[in-house]
């Protein structure tokens, strides 16, 4: 027997989120998003470490920043090319931006990047809350939807 998650969201008042996000990259000519490896973070540190099966494949480029793709990344600060996606406090938006993605101002930066998926104007790398998954078995996951401009006037 199946059981249905929809009107059971994740515990977002408890603080609780996600705490690995995959990282995708975009191709521009297909559309396509691909997995390139993981973020975690356990409060205190970070890493980051590239999917072997991605690191093989043709398409695969390393991430500025990352370019030893058999390391496993470790450190207490968020790594450039991550942090540089969370909404910066200089912003005169950023109470406003965090409030949309259901977010308080001193939220953590990875708390931004698993709501905002990490998403910069113009850029190909976006980052995946993997779902979160309660004791019963049973998952929920938070995710920003794309194309919703193209949908039917039925939809």
């Amino acid at each position: 027997m199946a059981t249905s998650v929809l009107n059971r969201p994740a515990p977002q008042s408890s603080g609780i989120t996600a705490h690995r996000l995959l990282v995708t990259r975009q191709f521009p000519d297909s559309r396509l998003y691909r997995p390139v490896g993981f973020l975690t973070s356990d409060g205190d540190e970070y890493t980051f470490a590239y999917i072997r099966k991605s690191v093989e494949a043709q398409w695969f480029a390393p991430l500025p920043g990352l370019s030893d793709t058999g390391r496993r990344y470790s450190s207490d600060q968020l790594f450039p090319i991550f942090a540089e996606r969370v909404i910066s406090a200089r912003r005169p938006d950023r109470t406003e931006a965090l409030k949309a993605l259901g977010l308080s101002e001193d939220a953590a930066p990875f708390e931004v990047l698993n709501r905002s998926g990490g998403q910069r104007v113009g850029d190909t790398i976006e980052l995946v809350p993997m779902p979160w998954v309660a004791s019963d078995g049973a998952f929920s996951q938070l995710f920003l939807v794309h194309g919703v401009r193209h949908r039917s006037a039925e939809a």
